[in-house]
């Protein structure tokens, strides 16, 4: 079988599963189409520009953090407006597909079309996305032991002990580039250093810990906007349900989100009705607004290309 022969089977196995997952979805809780149409209804429009502007901060926050990783890796910095169009871009393509998948093609095509090395943008993007997976790890052991006990106000005490461990857990780390120097590939092992060095990974982690604050925001928005859960639970079920979506991978994260937001929510006790009503809401609303927001990078980008042919100078 030919590489793209393979590609095409494992997408339509992935869409096929995601396809599936979904089905058992709106099986085991009796979605209909009046309920789609009953949340679409009921979505109150004047909070989609906040979670707009809290899609492309996250854009952004990812932006400087990948800038950060490229000149850790021993490369010129990229500039901000390439990390946040190819950033976007994957955001939007990521609602259909693999979404760490699309991260790390984005940024080394982003790469490649600066004239740089493509292979770097594969691997800065790697760890841009490890990143991500390591701060939801992190905070879903607050939430999972809040889960546990079923007394959410517990996390807010947990997750602040969660990050102040994680920011003495640094040291550490960044006393071990001497170990993985000896193991990195290639002579040049000034990376090494760069990227394990203390500030960079505490400008990682305060990055990091901003993207988590700032997808937990965009849930509580999206059930402003729609009625559904309460925010200290969606606060619990974020880190959660961003775990299972990072490790199943399937396109889009569908039916993944779903199941993950209804069962943790569910043992909040929030009832039925709600759950639907965010679960239906959120892949509604964050399927739309990121492909608007690559939509609007990808035409600001060819209007910025039509006047440069224009006007060389």
């Amino acid at each position: 079988m030919t590489p793209s022969r393979r590609r095409i089977v494992l997408s339509t196995g992935l869409t096929l599963v995601a396809v599936l997952v979904v089905w058992l979805w709106v099986r085991a809780f009796g979605v209909t189409i009046a309920d789609v149409e009953r949340t679409a209804q009921s979505i109150r429009w004047h909070w989609l520009p906040a979670i707009f502007a809290l899609l492309a901060g996250h854009v952004a926050v990812s932006a400087l953090r990948w800038a950060y990783i490229e000149e850790a890796l021993g490369a010129p910095k990229p500039a901000f407006r390439t990390g946040f169009n190819s950033g976007a871009i994957a955001m939007g393509l990521g609602t259909v597909l693999p979404a760490p998948i699309m991260n790390v093609a984005a940024r080394s095509l982003a790469n490649k079309l600066a004239g740089t090395s493509a292979t770097r943008g594969a691997l800065s993007g790697t760890l841009d996305q490890i990143c991500d997976l390591a701060i939801c790890l992190w905070m879903a052991i607050p939430a999972a032991l809040a889960l546990l006990i079923l007394d959410p106000e517990w996390f807010w005490v947990l997750s602040a002990l969660a990050t102040a461990i994680g920011a003495l857990c640094l040291f550490p780390i960044a006393q071990a580039r001497a170990i993985l120097a000896r193991i990195a590939p290639g002579r040049d092992k000034r990376w090494v250093a760069l990227l394990l060095s203390r500030e960079t990974l505490l400008r990682l982690y305060v990055l990091s810990l901003l993207r988590f604050a700032n997808l937990v925001a965009v849930a509580i928005l999206v059930s402003l906007s729609a009625g559904g859960a309460p925010a200290l639970a969606l606060a619990i079920a974020v880190p959660i349900v961003a775990v299972a979506n990072a490790l199943v991978m399937l396109p889009g994260a569908i039916g993944v989100s779903e199941w993950s937001f209804t069962v943790v929510l569910a043992q909040f006790g929030v009832d039925e009705p709600s759950v639907i009503a965010f679960v239906i809401a959120n892949r509604m609303i964050l399927t739309a607004l990121p492909m608007l927001l690559a939509l609007a990078v990808i035409v600001a980008a060819a209007f910025g290309f039509v006047s440069r042919q224009r006007d060389p100078r």
